[in-house]
């Protein structure tokens, strides 16, 4: 447990805006969205992460980590060109 009043606001933020509430709008999303489109933008779900995390945090991306990258972006781009071609 939080052993001041910024650790429990900080623990409270995490739970109520990080868990619940993106739960809440990912559950709302998913009602509106294709399965298959769905699927597909949860599996960049990574790439989003490590973009974010270089932008606002400053974090690098590894040669492993930037292989993964690509490799999610040319699968996600092949899947989007195959549905726009009728595949």
């Amino acid at each position: 447990l939080p052993h001041s009043a910024s650790g429990a606001a900080a623990a409270l933020y995490l739970g109520l805006v990080t868990t619940a509430l993106t739960n809440f709008l990912q559950t709302v999303g998913q009602k509106k969205v294709p399965a298959e489109q769905a699927a597909i933008i949860y599996s960049m779900d990574p790439v989003w992460g490590a973009g974010f995390a270089y932008l606002l945090l400053g974090e690098t991306i590894g040669p492993q980590g930037g292989v993964g990258c690509a490799l999610l972006l040319l699968a996600t781009s092949i899947n989007m060109l195959a549905k726009d071609d009728g595949g």
